[in-house]
């Protein structure tokens, strides 16, 4: 019997943290917003029934990214007149 999940994503490369390298023709299983199986599409098709699919062709998923991205520089104005209206602060300066 398949298990149900959430969500399953496949696509033509999965690069995933652990294990490193690039895998081919993969699948992700998500239940309950977290990653609970990769494994060759096959095998995924076998073992889970997802509520949503989708098939990347041609595209790389990399499970688990957390965006990193950052304004360095803003860093230095956190919490600078942070309670006050932005139009306030430009007509102080």
């Amino acid at each position: 019997m398949k298990r149900v999940v959430d969500l399953i994503v496949s696509a033509s490369w999965v690069v995933p943290v652990q294990p490193a390298g690039v895998l081919h023709n993969h699948a992700v299983a998500v239940n309950n917003s977290r990653i609970v199986d990769l494994l060759p599409i096959q095998e995924c098709s076998e073992k889970y029934e997802g509520k949503e699919s989708h098939h990347l062709e041609g595209h790389a998923l990399i499970p688990g990214m957390i965006n990193a991205h950052t304004h360095t520089g803003m860093n230095l104005l956190k919490g600078y007149a942070d309670d006050y209206p932005l139009s306030t602060c430009i007509a102080n300066e």
